[in-house]
């Protein structure tokens, strides 16, 4: 008999306990929440593909990633001097522009696109970085690697580490400036996503979109004069015969990036252009002699005629109040950062975009301004488009000194939790005596 009570009443009892204490001493910690899914999913081409003598070749939206056309996008191929686009990166973001670099015999022994740095001569970084994608300068890629990491070999794995980073991971780089080199390759794509990452940074963008530099005479040489390489910034004589009409390399609405050409890598194009806020990348690989302009335009002229820019979410439309334990902020506005621009098919129907938000509505001290504390998800006709943060818009400190309200509040739960408790029991004991005394009566 005391068997049976045990499993039929004080079991249940310790079990409702265990669970109650546990929830009553839980800390919600803050809730992050997150997805593996990549920021846009691809969208099937739509209109004529156009005719290219590149190799290979993609076009994506510059902020997005979304991929608009390709041509054999992940197929390794030796990407010339549009390598430098990955060492611009890196110099960007490990040294300051105003930094002197003093050249070694390394640097100045590099042969190809130069500008004829001497050994000992002082420069300044900025000068590097404009001859390095302006003049494509092999002696400058060599200075601003080793300035960065020490070495080629250390900075090329710097490079290789980026790539990843950059979601390039059919890339292999074995040196600064793209000589050829069997262990030294990329795709298509990987470059178009080197290139996103390094049109993050306005210095890089500055670069890249200026058609003519001047550097000042240093130590060792007198003034130099530079010219983009990057036809479609300036050339205005026609050199293409386009459906029966001559047209030049200059296009509309271009803003870098960079040109490569080796025997091994036919002519390469790395190219940028934004046209009333609607910005595509497109990458041309191994295309004929000369011909990597003519092919980069009809990729543009392909992506503007077949896709449009769309703000599928503005800021303002999605912002939220939500609770805040422990601060003396009792609520916090969270929303989107910026506008959600989406590129889609011409003609798309915009009825079939939906939103998911994922937000809790409680959250713990500290807060801060700009935290990630939700996600919301765009689709089209289910499909998925991209991901947003949803951000804290204001800062939630932590209150100082003790938290009474909060101590107050578990001593309460505690205090409910005990008197549960010992309902329960009063009730098991009740029922045992009762069940005893009902058996003497028998």
């Amino acid at each position: 008999m005391k068997r049976n009570i045990y499993r039929r009443i004080v079991l249940p009892v310790l079990v409702f306990t265990l669970i109650f204490s546990l929830n009553v001493f839980q800390v919600n910690g803050l809730s992050l929440t997150g997805s593996d899914i990549p920021g846009v999913t691809d969208i099937e081409n739509r209109g004529t593909l156009p005719e290219i003598t590149a190799a290979s070749a993609v076009l994506i939206d510059a902020s997005t990633g979304q991929i608009l056309y390709e041509k054999n996008a992940h197929e390794k191929r030796y990407p010339a001097s549009t390598t430098k686009i990955m060492t611009a990166l890196l110099a960007v973001e490990n040294l300051k522009m105003d930094d002197t670099v003093t050249v070694d015999a390394e640097a100045a022994s590099m042969t190809g696109s130069r500008i004829y740095l001497s050994e000992g001569e002082y420069i300044f970084v900025k000068d590097l970085l404009y001859s390095l994608m302006i003049a494509s300068a092999n002696d400058s890629a060599v200075a601003l690697g080793k300035a960065v990491a020490g070495s080629v070999s250390e900075f090329a794995e710097m490079m290789n580490d980026k790539a990843r980073q950059c979601g390039a991971l059919n890339t292999h780089f074995n040196n600064t400036n793209g000589l050829p080199d069997e262990q030294h390759y990329t795709t298509a794509y990987d470059l178009a996503m080197i290139t996103k990452a390094a049109f993050a940074h306005q210095t890089f963008r500055d670069v890249v979109a200026t058609a003519e530099y001047k550097i000042a005479p240093t130590n060792k040489y007198g003034e130099r004069n530079l010219v983009n390489g990057n036809r479609m910034l300036w050339d205005e004589k026609p050199r293409y015969d386009y459906n029966g009409t001559q047209i030049a390399p200059k296009y509309e609405g271009t803003n870098g990036v960079k040109t490569g050409f080796t025997e091994a890598a036919g002519s390469c194009l790395a190219a940028s252009v934004n046209r009333d806020g609607h910005e595509l990348i497109g990458v041309v690989m191994g295309s004929e002699r000369d011909m990597h302009f003519f092919d980069m335009i009809k990729v543009m002229d392909y992506g503007f005629d077949n896709y449009d820019r769309l703000t599928v979410c503005s800021a303002g439309d999605f912002k939220y109040s939500v609770k805040v334990k422990k601060s003396e902020v009792k609520t916090i506005d969270a929303g989107i950062a910026e506008d959600i621009n989406i590129t889609l098919p011409a003609g798309s129907d915009t009825e079939k975009i939906t939103t998911e938000v994922s937000l809790d509505k409680k959250f713990e001290a500290p807060l801060e301004q700009n935290q990630a504390i939700g996600a919301l998800t765009v689709y089209y006709d289910g499909s998925l488009l991209c991901t947003a943060d949803i951000i804290a818009l204001q800062e939630a400190p932590l209150r100082q000194g003790p938290d009474i309200a909060g101590i107050a509040k578990t001593v309460l739960k505690i205090i409910g939790a005990a008197a549960v408790i010992l309902l329960i029991l009063v009730l098991a004991v009740n029922i045992v005596y009762r069940r005893k005394k009902k058996k003497k009566r028998r």
